[in-house]
């Protein structure tokens, strides 16, 4: 009997995510251990990385890969359900840039419409990509 793929994709996509994160938690920016363990490391950092839905499934994200980044386990606690500020949304959107994700796998549309405007303002990145 062996280990389902939907295990083992989570797993190398955490693993994917570590390494464009550069091991550090996008909250506090301090570095994390490897969210699948890393026996290499003798000398881990104290926080172990755990994924971080960016905006929260309680409140209309999605639970797929575009909306989730690592984040230390004391951060992540800590933001709770939290809807992300500007500066989060963007890191989000640079790293599935780097990933090569669709940003329409983030939150339901119809939020991240009500979003656009005031992203835009704040960030002044221009448009948003929301098809």
């Amino acid at each position: 009997m062996g280990v389902s793929n939907r295990v083992l994709v989570r797993a190398k996509y955490r693993t994917r995510l570590y390494l464009a994160q550069n091991n550090t938690c996008y909250l506090c920016e301090k570095k994390m251990r490897h969210p699948n363990g890393d026996r290499r490391n003798r000398n881990p950092p104290h926080n172990k990385a755990t994924v971080d839905h960016v905006f929260p499934r309680s409140r209309g994200g999605y639970g797929m890969i575009g909306n989730v980044l690592l984040a230390c386990s004391s951060c992540n606690h800590e933001k709770g359900d939290r809807m992300p500020t500007p500066e989060e949304l963007a890191y989000l959107l640079h790293i599935n840039r780097l990933m090569r994700i669709d940003p329409i796998h983030i939150v339901d549309p119809d939020i991240l419409e009500g979003m656009t405007a005031y992203l835009e303002m704040e960030l002044d990145l221009g448009s948003f990509p929301i098809t």
